[in-house]
């Protein structure tokens, strides 16, 4: 683990590893977990995480965090602040949670992307699951197969006070928001 005061190396089989801090935050805690099956809990401040090969559980908790699963089957939560969080190689699991936020679900065929509240940014090249939240979101995808499958993401393409935009890459009559 990296921090602007020093550097704390992490090694060995599968991790529990908690970052907490007493008084100021520093600059941002920086942590490689490695290519075991790791647990990261974060702290109040920025976190920044890399995965590394294992299936690892990154748990951002509060802050903008950075959120990084690499390589494995990774479940990485955002909580509060607006974070971003990238599941990389793998089927992986990505949960938003509160403010704006941005999923990369990347290249796993079986990734889950769950918005949460707060205007969130959701992207994929390939998933089975998505749900939308409460917030004003958008979706890419440039995958085939996109599967709705819960209801509050279902309203917010069929409802009409929803202003989520989903964008298959497939059709051109599809509605994409300006930049």
């Amino acid at each position: 683990m990296q921090t602007a005061d020093g550097a704390y190396n992490c090694g060995g089989d599968s991790q529990y590893l908690f970052a907490y801090h007493r008084g100021a935050c520093p600059n941002l805690t920086r942590v490689s977990l490695g290519r075991d099956n790791d647990r990261f809990y974060g702290s109040s401040c920025t976190d920044e995480v890399y995965g590394g090969d294992g299936n690892d559980y990154i748990d951002g908790w509060a802050s903008y965090d950075y959120l990084y699963g690499e390589g494995g089957n990774d479940t990485l939560l955002g909580y509060t602040g607006n974070d971003l969080l990238s599941g990389g190689a793998g089927d992986d699991s990505l949960s938003g949670e509160a403010d704006a936020d941005v999923l990369n679900g990347d290249d796993g065929t079986g990734d889950a992307l769950y918005g949460g509240a707060g205007g969130d940014c959701l992207r994929d090249t390939a998933y089975t699951t998505c749900d939308c939240g409460s917030g004003t979101d958008n979706e890419e995808c440039s995958g085939a197969t996109v599967s709705c499958e819960y209801e509050n993401c279902l309203s917010k393409m069929l409802g009409p006070s929803g202003e989520d935009v989903l964008d298959d890459c497939n059709d051109a009559a599809d509605r994409r928001p300006a930049d």
